[in-house]
């Protein structure tokens, strides 16, 4: 479901530029379930569109953390944050601790 949703924001972005400012327009999100619903044999709708692409944010922001962080790196044959040892987790945590 993922590759679908994203192949199609990603050909929307680029064939006509189907987005606002600050995200997809409400138009895009139904094409995106439609896609999804016509390819899996689902029934999901715009909004479970929109949500799936707000858990995408946030998993992408702690992604990116991680990757700000020494001891974390990305194993491009894998698709995957690596990490060299226990250290770099502990650092990490420390981090989001301060900043609760």
């Amino acid at each position: 479901m993922m590759d679908i949703l994203l192949d199609v924001l990603s050909e929307e972005v680029s064939k006509c530029g189907r987005h606002a400012d600050n995200g997809f327009k409400a138009d895009t999100y139904q094409l995106v379930a439609n896609a999804v619903n016509a390819k899996l044999g689902m029934t999901i709708n715009s909004e479970n569109v929109r949500s799936r692409m707000k858990t995408l944010k946030k998993e992408y922001a702690v992604a990116k953390r991680l990757l700000e962080v020494s001891g974390f790196g990305w194993d491009s044959v894998n698709k995957t944050i690596v990490n060299a040892d226990a250290n770099a987790w502990a650092a990490y945590i420390a981090v989001r601790i301060l900043d609760s």
